[in-house]
């Protein structure tokens, strides 16, 4: 079977360019017809969600740059929220920004599952390998030290902030959702937002708040 031209990566890549922010290239029935947005799908759009991403491929719905301007999408409109280690990918005042964009599109009663890579992980993984050598941290079995290990997780995978359950916590409210909980791999209020990948619940912190 011959390859699809828009499965190669060069060709998404300018197709990304041209279409991103872009309201002329907007998913519009998968818009009226879902109740659940995936902010940040990755590789792994989901064909029951509105799937929004940087990267335009096959099932990205909303090709979309979430440092600039609101989300395409009206007021109370979603039922549910997704999103896993994407947020953490764009500077600490577009987050917030982003927590109050997620508030509004979310109906009365709607569910904002967070999943984020876990920053007091990491710190309190660093602090046991000061006395203990055997602590590995995720992913982290070849590296020599616990700062090596500290600074992939910070600064590779184009990450821009860290976060632990207490700041989430803080943010969340801050921006006006109501209950805040601390929630575990594929386990939560809504069992259409439990997408979590396996590969990245190692290291990931659960995080769900209500509007």
């Amino acid at each position: 079977m011959a390859r699809s031209l828009l499965s190669y990566h060069k060709v998404q890549r300018i197709i990304s360019r041209l279409v991103r922010g872009s309201t002329l290239f907007i998913g519009r029935k998968k818009i009226r017809n879902s109740p659940w947005l995936n902010v940040g799908c990755g590789m792994w759009p989901d064909p029951a969600f509105i799937n929004l991403d940087w990267h335009w491929k096959p099932g990205v719905d909303l090709c979309w740059d979430l440092t600039r301007g609101p989300l395409p999408l009206a007021d109370a409109s979603i039922q549910g929220v997704y999103s896993e280690h994407c947020l953490d990918c764009i500077p600490h005042v577009h987050f917030k920004r982003q927590l109050r964009e997620i508030l509004r599109v979310l109906k009365p009663g709607g569910v904002f599952r967070l999943v984020l890579p876990d920053g007091e992980l990491y710190l309190d993984l660093y602090q046991k390998r000061k006395t203990d050598r055997t602590v590995v941290f995720p992913y982290g079995e070849h590296e020599a030290t616990g700062m090596i290990s500290v600074n992939r997780y910070a600064r590779e995978h184009t990450h821009q902030y860290s976060y632990d359950f207490e700041t989430l916590d803080l943010l969340l409210r801050q921006a006006g959702f109501r209950e805040v909980s601390r929630r575990s791999y594929r386990q939560g209020m809504r069992p259409e937002l439990l997408i979590d990948r396996p590969e990245r619940s190692v290291e990931s912190l659960y995080v769900e708040a209500t509007k």
